[in-house]
């Protein structure tokens, strides 16, 4: 999960959007020029979903930034789903440790659960 925004005032109606568009499908993009708060507005809605429970299996939020190539990006998100499933208690997890040295074992092993995948750039 991303860290809690300590202000966030005025983007009500944006957040009630968002999450109306995520109960509604599968696959949601959230766009528009730099520094208008996509990620800020992306951050809140997460917080909110989380608190009410509103994936089974959780909430990944995945930052972009550094990500200047696929390959970047493939090496970025295997490390990073390593990283979030290592210590998990889930028994089905802990015995596909070795699938998770790609990109597609990891999408493999997260593609039956019930998670919001956030990828944010």
């Amino acid at each position: 999960m991303p860290s809690k925004l300590e202000i966030f005032i005025g983007r009500s109606s944006e957040c009630q959007k968002l999450v109306e568009a995520l109960n509604d499908s599968r696959v949601v993009t959230l766009s528009g020029i730099s520094g208008i708060g996509k990620s800020a507005v992306i951050k809140e809605v997460s917080h909110y979903l989380y608190a009410r429970n509103f994936m089974k299996d959780g909430i990944l939020y995945f930052s972009l930034v550094d990500c200047h190539s696929v390959e970047s990006l493939f090496n970025k998100f295997v490390l990073f789903i390593k990283n979030t499933l290592k210590d998990s208690e889930d028994e089905e997890i802990a015995n596909k440790a070795e699938i998770l040295n790609s990109f597609e074992g990891c999408l493999r092993l997260v593609k039956d659960k019930e998670i919001l995948l956030i990828f944010d750039n």
